[in-house]
């Protein structure tokens, strides 16, 4: 169990991931992982995953094999309607050889326990997200600006709900409100661990084209958002969410280094802190 968020920003020009690091067994036994709730594919996609991970390392290697050879970069950028049918095709195909197997006979609900959230752009470099359930179906989340996967996305999106995330919502802003979505879904939900995960990812044409993985801010990855941003962002969430019987104090010069944060990687920079 877990939550997985995704939000977009700044018309459509960059998208907040944020996940949890948490895994439950089926005997409620909670273990917190080393790993990433993130896969990174090809041509600037991505994808967020809820429950099993094993399940969606397969769906990964699914999905890249059935891209042209590593170095083979297309011409044209990969489309929205292209991407999502690999993924879903790469999806079932999975779920249906495990569902086949008789590895979930002993399994009273007989789920395939896996739910992605694939994020990218578009051919039109715009970001674009859609939520894979664990039977296949899909939902856009460009219509609403926002999704969450896992036992904790429905308080992650109650969050998010409250504060909205119209489309010109800039960069900054859409940071925090994932933040505290998250912070609130592991307050609330004991499925969701405290650890917490954090990228941005910014609109460049020139992905869409490539093969390789792209795993880092200079091949045109991800980036991954810094200690200091985060010790930030929990400031203001325990001052927001303390009783107003017992207000903490407002943390200094928050809302201009997050604008300043936000900027320089708008900007196509990678900041450290």
């Amino acid at each position: 169990m877990t939550v997985g968020i995704a939000a977009l920003a700044a018309n459509g020009q960059a998208f907040v991931l944020c996940a949890d690091r948490q895994h439950t067994t089926k005997y409620d036994v909670r273990h917190e992982g080393r790993i990433a709730k993130k896969r990174e594919l090809a041509y600037g996609w991505r994808f967020l995953l809820e429950d099993n991970a094993t399940r969606a390392d397969e769906v990964e290697d699914a999905i890249l094999e059935r891209f042209p050879p590593v170095g083979e970069d297309r011409e044209t950028p990969m489309t929205f309607r292209e991407m999502l049918k690999v993924t879903r095709s790469a999806f079932l195909d999975v779920r249906k050889a495990t569902m086949e197997s008789g590895v979930l006979e002993d399994d009273p609900d007989k789920e395939f326990d896996l739910g992605l959230l694939l994020v990218g752009f578009d051919e039109n470099n715009e970001a674009r997200g859609v939520r894979i359930f664990e039977n296949g179906d899909y939902e856009d989340i460009r219509h609403i600006g926002y999704g969450a996967v896992g036992s904790g996305g429905e308080a992650a999106e109650a969050t998010l709900a409250h504060y909205r995330v119209p489309m010109d919502d800039p960069l900054e802003r859409v940071l925090y409100k994932v933040y505290e979505a998250k912070r609130r879904a592991d307050r609330l939900v004991s499925s969701v661990g405290e650890t917490t995960d954090m990228w941005i990812v910014t609109s460049n044409s020139e992905r869409q084209r490539l093969r390789h993985q792209t795993m880092q801010f200079d091949e045109g990855g991800t980036v991954e958002v810094p200690k200091f941003i985060k010790d930030t962002m929990s400031e203001v969430f325990d001052w927001i969410a303390s009783p107003p019987w017992g207000r903490k104090p407002e943390p200094t010069v928050w809302a201009s280094t997050l604008a300043r944060y936000a900027q320089e990687v708008m900007d196509g920079k990678c900041p450290r802190y």
